[in-house]
């Protein structure tokens, strides 16, 4: 047992963070409103990622990655079911769980004993959890029935869990119960929650006059009261208006409840009248009563907003003010864009990444291109970091070249932010004339590095960011072929620091140069360059040495192929593995050698890895010797 109790840590830690058993509900006023608030389909703007000319020129294959499960594993964990011991149970129906997550075929057949197992007579609660939680992840509809059964006879713990499944799959038997709640006076406040989400599920209008009730009652709590509001919006499609204008009349800090359950109530409504209360609404002061408000309105048509959307814009919830950003992008007229230009300056990068991907779709259309680089303009020139980074992207996207030259001062920006995604903007302009002063740019950087390092009171440089703007600025010289910037990539080539050091300025900035000197020499091998680029390959880990920078090295390998330098091949043949591999300077170097032979690299196939932490840890228990 102490060997089945190690192995199976990685269990316990990845079914602690998915947070099981479910924890019981709380009933404090601001949980249940955020709750809500993210029920109600947060706004969230993902943010981009600065690319790499060098990542993709060339484009090199990529292995596929299967996760492989042992052979028979689950005849395993079922075997492990069917035993008496508790452990046993649960730790078999929890693998089962994360298994199906996993993608293991023919975990279905794991259904029927798991619901054996879940039936047993005076079964552990901790089991049943553990077997409800597995047929519920493998969405055993089927199931249904007895696991309502178990839920009615079960404590709060196994009703928090099948319930909200049952709701989930609009299970018609659980109605009844979910109405008897309703009428019951001292039904806990955890079951009437329940009983509120299933028939809001199952859109049961027997519910209503039990919801309206509720809403009105002054003995319910708010969070109730909110659920109930919350479940009618769902019920009810029309004829809530009375009710939403009596809640929505106390315009006091006191009642921001009342107005969040009339917007609530309002959520499927679409006449004048409701209109009319939810655009009242979404002027409110307190984001969580405009949040709710927009939504409706915004579904019925984004130019419902317009006349608050200042207001909107100017709220101190970031997911308000995506609203407003959505409807400026939903409804686009030219004297409004100075609108969704300012956004880019947002404290909130969602809010402000989401209105710079709105500005570039916008101007795709001719008709709003010009007032889009316009007013991107007028954010470049300002001084604010925020809009400086998000117009320099804009800028680069649209290839704007006007932008090129405020893009050059920027690279002095004491934000790290700004500087870099001023260089990537140039490498996207690609002005040939801006080509002197990015050079003079890049070796007064390498110059202050190197002063940096010897002075006594080195000034502190930000060097994750000078690195990453150097990479884009040597990338764009690289593509350029600018021949003058020559000596200042080789510079770049040796490892010329210990073991343990990083470089002058950083590994992003090396592979970039050597990766730019493949493109100065293309077709045109240099053989004291195909030198150091075969060193720099070579340089793998050793005892107390970590090796070249992964990146140098695949850097290293494409510049071989490219400047054509046939006296490297056998070099390259060394690092390019025939197996599936994962490793990039494989295929880098696969990559060369096709550009050297123009023999094509075999595909890159498949990598198997284990699948998740599971282990065949139900092990026969070794027989006892006899005595004698």
């Amino acid at each position: 047992m102490e060997s089945l109790e190690r192995e199976f840590d990685g269990l316990e830690v990845q079914m602690a963070q998915m947070n099981f058993p479910i924890a019981k509900l709380r009933w404090h006023l601001l949980l249940a409103l955020s709750f809500m608030l993210w029920q109600a389909a947060p706004i969230q703007a993902q943010a981009d990622v600065l690319d790499s000319a060098m990542d993709h020129d060339p484009e090199l294959p990529q292995a596929k990655i299967a996760h492989v499960f042992p052979e028979n594993v689950l005849a395993t964990w079922l075997a492990a079911l069917r035993r008496p011991e508790v452990d046993y149970q649960y730790r078999a129906a929890l693998t089962i769980l994360l298994a199906h997550k996993e993608g293991l075929d023919g975990i279905k057949d794991a259904i029927d004993p798991l619901l054996e197992t879940l039936m047993r007579p005076d079964q552990k609660a901790v089991v049943r959890l553990a077997a409800a939680q597995a047929l519920i992840e493998l969405d055993a509809r089927r199931t249904a029935p007895p696991l309502l059964q178990q839920a009615h006879a079960g404590d709060q713990d196994i009703r928090d869990l099948i319930e909200t499944a049952l709701a989930k799959w609009k299970f018609q038997p659980a109605k009844e119960i979910w109405l008897d709640r309703l009428r019951q006076p001292d039904t806990s406040g955890s079951d009437l929650v329940l009983a509120i989400r299933g028939l809001a599920a199952l859109r049961e209008s027997e519910a209503i006059s039990f919801l309206v009730e509720i809403v009105h009652s002054r003995q319910a709590s708010w969070p109730i009261r909110l659920e109930a509001a919350r479940a009618l919006g769902e019920i009810k499609i029309a004829g809530s208006e009375a009710d939403a204008r009596s809640l929505a009349a106390d315009t006091s800090s006191t009642s921001v409840s009342d107005r969040i359950a009339a917007a609530w109530l309002l959520r499927h409504h679409q006449g004048d009248e409701a209109v009319q209360i939810l655009q009242n609404l979404a002027r409110d002061p307190e984001p969580a009563v405009a949040f709710v408000a927009l939504q409706p309105l915004f579904e019925i048509d984004p130019k419902l907003i317009l006349p608050a959307i200042e207001l909107v814009l100017g709220s101190p919830d970031a997911k308000v003010r995506s609203f407003g950003v959505e409807t400026l992008f939903r409804e686009p007229a030219v004297e409004r864009f100075h609108l969704l230009a300012d956004k880019l300056d947002d404290p909130h990068p969602d809010v402000r990444i989401k209105a710079r991907q709105s500005l570039s779709s916008l101007a795709a259309k001719p008709p709003f291109r010009d007032a889009v680089t316009r007013e991107g303009l007028k954010i470049l020139d300002g001084q604010n970091w925020r809009g400086l980074e998000q117009a320099s992207i804009l800028l680069g996207q649209l290839d704007y070249k006007p932008a090129a030259n405020r893009m050059l001062e920027l690279l002095k920006n004491e934000r790290s932010e700004v500087l870099v995604a001023a260089a990537w903007g140039l490498r996207r302009l690609a002005v040939p004339e801006t080509l002197p002063k990015v050079l003079d740019h890049f070796v007064s950087i390498v110059r202050q590095a190197q002063t940096n390092q010897k002075s006594k009171r080195p000034q502190t440089l930000p060097t994750p960011a000078w690195d990453q703007q150097l990479s884009q600025l040597a990338q764009f010289m690289g593509q350029s072929r600018y021949q003058p910037a020559e000596s200042a990539f080789r510079r770049q080539v040796p490892r010329n620091r210990g073991p343990d050091e990083e470089p002058l300025i950083g590994q992003e900035t090396r592979a970039a140069s050597i990766w730019a000197l493949g493109l100065l020499h293309e077709a045109k091998a240099d053989p004291q360059l195909a030198r150091q680029f075969e060193e720099r390959l070579k340089d793998v880990p050793k005892r107390m040495d970590p090796g070249e920078n992964p990146r140098v090295r695949r850097m290293s390998a494409v510049s071989l192929g490219r400047m054509k330098s046939t006296s490297s091949l056998e070099t390259l043949k060394r690092f390019h593995f025939k197996f599936p591999t994962l490793d990039p300077v494989s295929h880098a170097c696969g990559w060369a050698i096709q550009e050297l032979t123009g023999e094509a690299p075999p595909p890159p196939g498949t990598v198997k890895f284990p699948a998740g932490t599971f282990k065949n840890w139900l092990r026969e228990t070794p027989e006892t010797k006899s005595a004698g």
